[in-house]
């Protein structure tokens, strides 16, 4: 058994390591502590914290889009962005 790998394989191991990492980062709980209020209807909702897009629901588990695990219990104190007006 070799305990020195050639070095050839290190970079392969080490993608498979940063992706292993990263995938196991979304089931960290992340708290949600930005929502957006949309200044034409006036309608808000909350951000997710990694990719930043609005959630349809409060206090869904997960985002729906990034897989990120949400943790609701700064919601109540979470800053109020506005979203720009597209014409």
């Amino acid at each position: 058994m070799h305990l020195i790998q050639p070095l050839t394989k290190l970079p392969e191991q080490t993608h498979k390591i940063r992706f292993l990492m990263k995938a196991a980062s979304y089931r960290i709980a992340l708290p949600v502590t930005q929502i957006v209020r949309y200044s034409v209807n006036g309608s808000c909702c909350p951000l997710c914290p990694r990719c930043k897009t609005s959630l349809d629901r409060e206090y869904e588990s997960f985002c729906d889009r990034c897989g990120q695990k949400l943790c609701w219990d700064r919601f109540d104190y979470a800053e109020i962005l506005i979203a720009p007006i597209h014409k």
